[in-house]
C-alpha cells in the first residue's frame, strides 16, 4: 500500500502496563515490551487492538471498521498500517546508545536503561477477611507516567507511524484514536490511561 503517512502520538497520562506475555519465573509475573537496548514500546498489534475496540464504541459500522483494520480472516491487508510506538526521540536515543565508548557499555545497559522507564509493583488479592490471599502475591513491571530524560515532569510520549490509504480514512481514524482512553492493564490500579 502506497498512501499517506502519519504519526500517531500517545502521551501517558498515568503509569502503563503494556503486558508482553513474558514473565521471569519468581521475580516479575508480568513484564512491559522492550527493545534490545532496553527502550520500552508499545506493540502495533496490541495498539490496533485498542483502536478497533474504540471504533466500535463510537459506533463505527461494520464496513468502516472493516476499511480501517480489515475485515476478520481477511487475506490482503487493508486500511491502516501501523507500526509499533516507540518512545518520543527514539531515533535520537537509539543512535546516542549504540554510540557510547566501551567503556560506558559497562555501566549503561539495557537493563540499566529499561529501569529508567520501569518500575516493579507488587500486588495481592485481599479476602473477604481483610487479609491477602494466600500465594496471589504478582509483580508487574509498568512503564513510569513521566520521562526520566529532561526535568522527570513532562509526561512521557510514543509515537507510532501510521500509513493510511485516504482522507476519509484518516478523518475516521482521528475520530477513533481520540476515543482511545485505555491501554494496557491494570485499570483497576490506576494504570493504563492515554492520550
Amino acid at each position: 500500500m502506497s498512501g499517506k503517512h502519519y504519526l500517531l502520538r500517545i502521551t501517558l497520562k498515568s503509569d502503563l502496563c503494556v503486558g508482553s506475555g513474558y514473565s521471569y519465573a519468581g521475580i516479575i509475573d508480568s513484564d512491559v515490551c522492550y527493545d534490545a537496548l532496553g527502550l520500552p514500546y508499545i506493540p502495533a498489534r496490541r495498539l490496533k487492538g485498542c483502536l478497533r475496540e474504540a471504533a466500535e464504541m463510537i459506533g463505527l459500522s461494520g464496513e468502516e471498521t472493516d476499511r480501517l483494520f480489515g475485515a476478520d480472516a481477511q487475506d490482503a491487508a487493508r486500511g491502516i498500517f501501523l507500526g509499533n510506538a516507540r518512545l518520543e526521540h527514539y531515533g535520537e536515543m537509539r543512535s546516542e546508545l549504540l554510540h557510547m565508548g566501551k567503556n560506558m557499555r559497562k555501566y549503561v545497559t539495557p537493563q540499566n536503561v529499561l529501569e529508567e522507564f520501569t518500575s516493579v509493583r507488587a500486588q495481592t488479592k485481599i479476602g473477604e477477611n481483610g487479609a491477602a490471599k494466600d500465594n496471589s502475591l504478582r509483580f508487574s513491571r509498568i512503564v513510569n507516567h513521566y520521562s526520566p530524560v529532561g526535568s522527570g515532569q513532562e509526561e512521557l510520549c510514543f509515537a507510532a507511524e501510521v500509513e493510511l490509504d485516504g482522507e476519509k480514512t484518516a478523518e475516521m481514524l482521528e475520530r477513533v484514536a481520540k476515543a482511545v482512553l485505555n491501554i494496557g492493564l491494570n485499570l483497576n490500579r490506576g494504570m493504563r490511561s492515554v492520550q
